[in-house]
């Protein structure tokens, strides 16, 4: 069991498992990349300026589908543990 304090006070979304992964959106329209091992930060992307509202879909293959509060919608393919996405 772990803890992130470096994302207090984001307001974040739901947490969405992807692999060895936890995504989360945040309301400045970050997507944060977790590792589920150990709660580290290991990928950071924004993703729209609006926020992110909706926690991140995951699909098979390591993907992450991202719906922004501003309506822009990404799609991110996960490859492996350290590599920023």
């Amino acid at each position: 069991m772990w803890k992130q304090d470096k994302l207090r006070r984001r307001s974040l979304t739901g947490p969405t498992v992807i692999g060895d992964y936890v995504a989360v959106g945040d309301y400045a329209g970050y997507i944060h990349l977790l590792s589920r091992a150990d709660g580290s930060i290991v990928g950071r992307v924004r993703v729209d300026s609006d926020g992110i509202q909706v926690p991140p879909a995951a699909l098979s293959g390591n993907r992450l589908l991202v719906l922004g509060a501003g309506g822009k919608l990404a799609f991110y393919q996960i490859e492996s543990l350290g590599d920023r996405f």
